[in-house]
């Protein structure tokens, strides 16, 4: 059975930099675009990675998504 529920994709080109201040990125949702996000999702940054995946099961077509 194939996974179900959007694949969301944070590319982190400059790695290197990026672990000069941070440790971690982290996925939230909300229902609204000014809604409540919510943490679903931390993923810590490897120097050889410059792209993290999650495939959000609980997310439909009007699920919102930041990172930081």
């Amino acid at each position: 059975m194939a996974a179900i529920g959007p694949l969301i994709t944070i590319a982190v080109p400059d790695i290197a930099t990026a672990l000069e201040d941070y440790e971690s990125v982290q996925l939230e949702s909300a229902s609204t675009y000014n809604g409540s996000y919510s943490l679903i999702k931390t993923h810590t940054l490897v120097a050889s990675d410059t792209e993290y995946s999650y495939r959000d099961a609980s997310g439909v077509a009007t699920t919102y998504y930041r990172w930081r």
